[in-house]
């Protein structure tokens, strides 16, 4: 399983290959998969969104990804940073746009005839 917790120590986790169980590796065995950004939260009862990552064998083990703590808190201050962007483009736009039409308006005359 892959498994994450949050900063309360609360925890989720999902089978690696399929729903109902986890993927048996073989001697020297690598595994490689892709976490998207979707991935970093969990439905239990409510949300909980991971700060820490690790895998899990079938007898408990836990092995940590490294350096997961910091990669996604650097992601999610990215995914914010980014966030705040769109949100300031899309008020230019609007401002922009009111601009333009409040120009025409002008050009027009102001009673809608062109």
């Amino acid at each position: 399983m892959w498994v994450g917790t949050n900063p309360a120590g609360e925890y989720a986790g999902t089978y690696v290959d399929g729903p109902n169980d986890g993927k048996r590796l073989g001697e020297l065995e690598r595994l490689e998969i892709r976490i998207r950004n979707t991935d970093l939260g969990l439905y239990v009862d409510e949300l909980i969104e991971f700060s820490e990552l690790w895998f899990e064998d079938t007898v408990g083990r836990r092995y940590r990804v490294k350096n997961s703590r910091k990669n996604i808190e650097e992601f999610w201050k990215n995914w914010k940073d980014l966030q705040e962007k769109a949100a300031q483009r899309k008020k230019l736009e609007k401002l922009v746009e009111s601009q333009v039409r409040a120009s025409l308006e002008n050009a027009r005359g102001g009673d809608g005839s062109t």
